[in-house]
Order: C-alpha cells, then structure tokens, then sequence
C-alpha cells in the first residue's frame, strides 16, 4: 500500500477512473498495458512523484496513465472539492521530499476542468509534524463543524487528526490529535509493526459514525535458521561467505559516503560519485543477487485495518 490507488469519477463521465500517487521514480501499470511498472522522471531527468490517472472507457478497460500533476517523493493521492467549485482538487502527503526531509501534506488546486484535471503547484497545509512521517492524508470535515479537517496515516501505523481552527475562505490547522490507541501490541500491524499506512475514510459498518480503513506495507526480519530452512552445507557456506561480503561492501561504501557531501554536489561531482560507488560495488553483485533473491532477510506482506470511529 502506501500511495492510496483507489476508484473515483475524475472527470464526470459517470465511470470510475483509478486515480493514485506514486512511488519516487515509477508508477505502476493496470492489467492489459504494457509493462508493469513506468519509469516517471522530472524535467531534470530525476526520479520523481506522479499524481496520475488511467480513464475508464465505455467498455470497461482503461485509457493510458495520464499525469494530472508532480508531488514529492513517495506521494500519496487523495481527492476533494477543496474549494467548492465543482471539480476535484487532490490532498497529497508523503514520506519524504527530493531533498530527503521529511514530507507534508499538501493542497493540489485543480487549475483545469472537471472533464479534464490539470493541477497547480502544491500548497503546504501541515508541515513536518515532529514524531510522525506522514504517509497519506484525506480532507474530512472529522469534527462536524462544517470545516475541512485533515485526516493522516503515519509511517508506523498511526492516524492522527488536524482541525481546522480557520474559516472556510481561510484555512488553519492545529496540532496533530492521535485518533489510534497510544499503545498496541508490538509487531502487531496497524501500530509499531505496521508501516506506510494509507487511509480511507467511510462508515464502514453503517452505525453512523465514520470509520477508518487503512492499508499497510508491513515486514518482517526473518532468523537465520528461516533463511537457511533446507539448505545444504554447500548452500550454507556459500550464505555465510557472501554475508561477508557484503559486510566488507558496506564498511566501503558507509567511508565513501562520509567523504562527500551529497547536498552541495553539483551535477559534474554526483557523476564522479556514482562512478566511484559503482566501482566499488561491482565485484559484489554476485552476493548481492544471492543475499536479495535466494535468501532474503525480511518478508514482506500487508494487512488491511478496520478503525472503528466512536460518537464524538
């Protein structure tokens, strides 16, 4: 999960369209298009965020992907009438920013129409919330007061709550409310063992009451006797060596980073930079290939999260 695909009318035709982020660099495809997943760049040729759309049509397939607008790295979408004009505008949040900070959540004007979204530059509604990596966010009116609130999903499964202490013409947002239980069991999901979460608000058992669902990424670190469960001596041996190397490709590495500072590099000094990492990487990819794919050290899955809401 993570970037909140979900079905939703963009463009008033009375079909739904699959509207969705994107993770840093690419964008996955629906079945019957060519390629799984679209490498999605900026003007700078540097991996990037898409806020995208693939159409419905008539009979029932899809349109090739259409970018309605660009986001920061890892961008989750979400759609709302911000502005009351008729047209969807989208809420984005994210897990970080080209500049490696921390990410926001961000207010996407539709400057285009309802039959065809184009949307602005992003306009920060909550900056960094100290304690929390934002992950997906949805404009909701959560406390009834006739205000667009702001509803987030946390990198470690939280759901916090932003009012909207402003008016309707001008928006404010207090401090984050953590609407989740302040304790769960560890490695439990939807808490300290859940990542990524993506949100989506609705009365899910019909009380009434607006609920959350929200979807994760969720891993865990495997044990060497799972990663090595029936392994021969040889294969054994040959884990054990590459287990090494890769500890020696990471001592060399971690000294080329500490030599350099990636933040004032110009284009000239991150060529030089990726040539020397390359250089120093290359005698190891055998293990690597043997570490990620024939021995993985995490398995990963998701879970799906029922937040049962309660009479405010």
């Amino acid at each position: 999960m993570g970037f909140a695909p979900q079905f939703v009318d963009m463009n008033g035709d009375g079909l739904e369209d699959i509207l969705s982020g994107s993770y840093a660099g690419d964008a996955t495809q629906p079945e019957g298009h060519e390629g799984h997943i679209v490498a999605v760049t900026d003007e700078n040729g540097d991996p990037a965020s898409e806020i995208f759309v693939y159409y419905r049509q008539p009979d029932g397939t899809f349109a090739d992907r259409v970018a309605i607008g660009m986001s920061h790295t890892h961008a989750a979408a979400s759609p709302v009438d911000w502005d009351g004009d008729g047209d969807f505008d989208i809420i984005t949040a994210s897990r970080g920013t080209n500049t490696g900070q921390v990410g926001n959540i961000n207010l996407h004007e539709n400057v285009g129409t309802q039959n065809a979204p184009v949307l602005a530059t992003q306009v920060v509604l909550v900056g960094r919330v100290e304690g929390h990596f934002i992950t997906s966010a949805e404009a909701y009116d959560w406390d009834g007061d006739g205000l667009l609130d702001l509803v987030a999903g946390t990198e470690y499964g939280k759901v916090l709550w932003f009012r909207n202490t402003g008016t309707g013409d001008n928006h404010s947002f207090g401090e984050a409310v953590i609407l989740t239980a302040e304790e769960e069991e560890e490695g439990a999901g939807g808490g300290l063992g859940s990542t990524r979460l993506a949100i989506y608000i609705i009365d899910w058992d019909g009380d009434g009451v607006q609920d959350v669902i929200g979807g994760d990424f969720y891993y865990l670190q495997r044990t060497e006797e799972e990663i090595l469960a029936g392994a021969t001596a040889s294969e054994i041996a040959a884990w054990r060596e590459a287990k090494a190397k890769l500890e020696d490709l990471n001592e060399k590495t971690q000294a080329l980073y500490e030599s350099v500072d990636l933040r004032s590099m110009n284009d000239e000094e991150r060529e030089e930079f990726n040539q020397k990492y390359e250089e120093i990487s290359a005698p190891y990819a055998e293990y690597q290939t043997l570490i990620w794919e024939k021995y993985p050290e995490q398995s990963y899955h998701g879970f799906v999260w029922f937040f049962k809401g309660k009479t405010r």
